[in-house]
């Protein structure tokens, strides 16, 4: 990644820049379905194969449909990620400490995740169903916190950090990968249920 970032790679008229790296290994982490065509596609840059590359991370960034679908795509996903993120912010200056914290939590993926950030910072709502507390409560009924052993974005122990809050709750651990695998299809790979 850090060669790709000062050497974007020609692959045929694509341009495989380090944003767009960063997207495809993101978007493979997501289920095990990509995980063969990740490894070929990293293969193939290692090795020099360009045009498998490039075939490789076509198939898994997908085909970039029509202008409106792809809109509407980015829309519904800074949807979704703006609902779940509790920053709002009226500057840019106030936001510079929250990407420094990103680009510090993680050395390759820290600056994933910024853009969406900033985005979602000046929603000037907040979504009703985000909880803001200290995660210790008592609940009428014991809640279930399910995770999968081999989430590439949600690992198990945050599903067992969550759950030491909530008295007798306890944690289901599904033997799986990703956020969606064969089995079980999940929105998110931890999920509150009471």
């Amino acid at each position: 990644m850090d060669s790709v970032r000062y050497h974007p790679i020609a692959l045929g008229s694509f341009m495989l820049d380090y944003n767009t790296l960063k997207a495809i290994i993101i978007q493979s982490m997501y289920t095990t379905f990509y995980w063969p065509g990740l490894t070929g596609f990293l293969d193939m840059l290692l090795t020099g194969n360009m045009q498998g590359a490039l075939a490789a991370a076509l198939e898994i960034l997908g085909s970039v449909g029509p202008i409106e679908e792809a809109r509407q795509m980015i829309m519904s996903v800074m949807g979704i990620h703006c609902a779940d993120r509790t920053v709002r912010l009226s500057s840019f200056d106030d936001f510079l400490p929250v990407a420094d914290q990103l680009y510090n939590t993680s050395r390759l993926f820290g600056d994933a995740t910024p853009a969406i950030t900033a985005i979602c910072a000046q929603w000037k709502m907040k979504a009703k169903e985000i909880y803001d507390g200290d995660f210790k409560a008592k609940t009428t009924k014991p809640v279930l916190f399910i995770g999968n052993t081999g989430d590439g974005f949600t690992p198990l122990t945050s599903a067992y950090n969550v759950s030491s809050g909530f008295k007798d709750s306890v944690v289901l651990e599904v033997n799986g990968y990703g956020v969606r695998n064969n089995s079980f299809h999940w929105s998110n790979s931890l999920r509150f249920m009471s």
